[in-house]
């Protein structure tokens, strides 16, 4: 069995992560299908995830450093909070029938933004959890995530 089950923390961590990765899953869906219904162009659907996934591509320096300056659990706590804000406000708007274009590149930008400092922190935060001595044997947090995601060095 994975001697990294064996840890409190990293279980009560692990199952969070696996219904943070739904909601992911399911925001990856959504933003580009409610770009689409808005505009009806493939263009400005990939618009959208290039704006989700450029703070990521090019901020993710900073999210590493903001990962190793700070304590990580308030770091995880406050990007998977955040991450829930751009995903309730789009769904308010797109009930109600208020949705635009560009308020669904507003929320990408922002959900990029998040994830620029989520993954270097919940990479690194299975060492803190687990130890050196079972990290080889916790499954990858990003594992599930979106591909864009880098590889855990365990993997």
């Amino acid at each position: 069995m994975l001697g990294a089950l064996r840890h409190r923390n990293y279980r009560l961590f692990f199952v969070g992560q696996i219904i943070s990765t739904i909601g992911t899953w399911m925001q990856s869906v959504a933003m580009p299908w409610l770009a689409l219904e808005l505009t009806h162009s493939g263009l400005l659907v990939g618009l959208v995830l290039a704006a989700q996934f450029t703070p990521v591509l090019l901020g993710s320096q900073l999210g590493g450093v903001v990962a190793d300056r700070f304590p990580k659990r308030p770091v995880l706590l406050a990007t998977q909070s955040a991450f829930m804000l751009p995903s309730f406000v789009l769904f308010a708007l797109s009930a109600s029938g208020q949705a635009h274009y560009w308020m669904v590149i507003v929320a990408a930008i922002a959900t990029g933004t998040i994830t620029m400092f989520d993954i270097p922190a919940r990479q690194s935060f299975n060492v803190e959890m687990v130890g050196k001595r079972d990290l080889t044997n916790a499954p990858p947090s990003s594992t599930g995530r979106r591909s864009s995601d880098p590889p855990s060095r365990d993997s």
